[in-house]
């Protein structure tokens, strides 16, 4: 399998140079047959950063929107799988950790036919993660799991009424489940199960499209994700553009349902700098 690096970049030079320096010098590029960086409104400094990491920078004159910039990430690329990340998605593992975790990533994707398997680290998730917040009110959690997530006080009787009131969003958010709680398995039989690998398997009935530390096969998103938000698009923009989170949040993502894999422990964090 030849594994492709594809880094959606937009302004945030502080951050950009913090998140390259994170991954040069834990050999991340080196772990990829190819590694390139998108630019939006590419700079002659983008480029001067690009290449001070042996990056081929490329970009487009204007803005995009998320959406163009992995669409020209997907494109662009020779690889059977392809690895999105964003410029604020530190590595927040050793060299020979993140080897062995994309290692297993890669097996459960052959063995389970993945279209998607996120990276996002199980602990250390980072900013604006707010699904599990969202998982705990319909979900008390029994046996919290050591994070960085937030961990609320349990409700069960207010948890156990928004499921009778809601029982198609809470199922929505099962597989939050990996994110809080020690054995996610034994939680939410229903939405999750572990692989030969020791990872979590799920699928997009209980799990949303992340745009962020997520290995895909590039067929899968021409073929069924872009398809999708362009049936699908949704009226919640940024800057006029469509962002795939928002609009594959919606049911037609989850009666897909994509099979998703989860990387236990997870190699990316989110972290930005400069806003």
């Amino acid at each position: 399998m030849k594994l492709g690096l594809g880094i959606l970049s937009w302004r945030a030079h502080e951050t950009l140079v913090a998140t390259l320096r994170n991954y040069a010098d834990r050999d991340l590029f080196g772990l990829f047959d190819e590694a390139r960086i998108f630019f939006q409104e590419i700079s002659d400094h983008d480029r001067e950063i690009a290449a001070q990491y042996g990056l081929k920078a490329e970009g487009s004159g204007g803005n995009l929107g998320i959406e163009g910039g992995v669409r020209a990430l997907v494109e662009g690329t020779r690889a059977d799988l392809l690895l999105l990340l964003e410029n604020d998605c530190p590595l927040v593992t050793d060299h020979a950790t993140a080897k062995g975790t994309l290692s297993r990533a890669v097996a459960d994707m052959q063995a389970h036919n993945l279209e998607v398997f996120r990276l996002r680290s199980r602990r250390h998730p980072g900013e604006n993660f707010s699904r599990t917040d969202k998982y705990q009110r319909f979900f008390p959690v029994h046996s919290p799991l050591d994070t960085d997530v937030r961990i609320h006080k349990s409700h069960p009787l207010r948890a156990c009424m928004m499921r009778t009131l809601r029982p198609r969003k809470a199922d929505t958010f099962r597989a939050e489940a990996f994110h809080t709680e020690c054995d996610p398995v034994a939680r939410q039989p229903q939405a999750l199960r572990i692989s030969e690998n020791g990872n979590v398997l799920t699928d997009s009935r209980f799990m949303n499209w992340s745009n962020q530390s997520v290995l895909v096969r590039p067929g899968f998103m021409t073929d069924v994700l872009f398809l999708g938000v362009t049936a699908h698009p949704s009226k919640r923009t940024i800057g006029g553009f469509q962002d795939l989170e928002r609009a594959a949040n919606r049911q037609w993502w989850r009666d897909l349902r994509v099979p998703i894999g989860m990387s236990d422990p997870g190699m990316f964090t989110h972290k930005r700098l400069d806003r």
